[in-house]
């Protein structure tokens, strides 16, 4: 029995650790979806892992919410096929935040490399320890979808505003991002994209940095899905410095070149 609980809080330890490695996205059915008598109907998954649009189930909890203008209404805490009945013509948000989770790597009394879940809170001997908070934003932009809503800023931490609507663009066109973080433009960012079927390997399709302003352009060079992303890690602020000694961030974007 014993080595059967062992077992068990091992591969939870494992999986929680293997996530928060892994990417967060949010991926819809459709970005552009066709208006019908019930509305214009989508669904939504949560991606997690490294191969977008789909590699693994996020397992952890997530709190999502759907923006439709100036409405915010919460969605379920996991995106698993989730059907969306969009009912106006317009651009939506969809947005995710992970709860914070903590990795902390330290040396056992025998001097061997080891983490542990968790805050480097009574430990000696750390290497590393972080706190990891991710944000995801799907566009979906229904009938003519004339607004500019996709320009809104939500205040997540750390994120990725297109200036265009990248679901109108084509393949060959460029779209222009900011990037906020704190609600300020983060310069000297990197930011990577990919589409889907690039690559099975996780590998991104495109890299820039973002200048002065936090703007960056960006070639989309091929159409269907696609997926920005950004990471920023800070040192923690002096009532966390107990706990870790960085905060990581990222964030995403996910959209439909036509």
């Amino acid at each position: 029995m014993i080595k059967k609980i062992g077992f068990v809080v091992l591969f939870t330890t494992l999986s929680t650790v293997q996530s928060l490695a892994h990417d967060f996205w949010i991926h819809s059915s459709s970005y552009t979806p066709q208006v019908n008598k019930l509305g214009a109907i989508t669904n939504l998954y949560t991606g997690s892992g490294h191969i977008y649009p789909i590699d693994e189930v996020y397992e952890a909890k997530a709190e999502f919410k759907i923006v439709e203008g100036d409405k915010q209404s919460n969605l379920d805490d996991k995106l698993l096929g989730y059907k969306a009945v969009l009912k106006n013509d317009g651009n939506y948000l969809v947005l995710g935040k992970t709860n914070p989770a903590f990795y902390t790597q330290y040396l056992d009394n025998k001097g061997n490399k080891t983490w542990k879940a968790g805050t480097k809170e009574g430990l000696d001997n750390v290497i590393s320890s972080k706190q990891f908070n991710r944000f995801a934003k799907a566009i979906i932009s229904v009938g003519e979808a004339k607004d500019e809503n996709y320009s809104k800023a939500v205040g997540q931490t750390l994120e990725i505003i297109p200036m265009q609507n990248p679901n109108k663009l084509k393949d060959g066109e460029y779209l222009t991002i900011k990037v906020l973080f704190n609600n300020k433009p983060l310069d000297n960012v990197k930011i990577v994209g990919t589409y889907s079927g690039f690559s099975n390997k996780g590998d991104f399709a495109l890299a820039t940095t973002t200048n002065k302003d936090g703007i960056a352009n960006i070639k989309l060079n091929h159409s269907g899905y696609w997926l920005l992303q950004v990471e920023h890690t800070v040192k923690s602020p002096k009532d966390m410095q107990d706990k870790v000694d960085e905060l990581f961030y990222s964030s995403t974007l996910t959209f439909q070149v036509q």
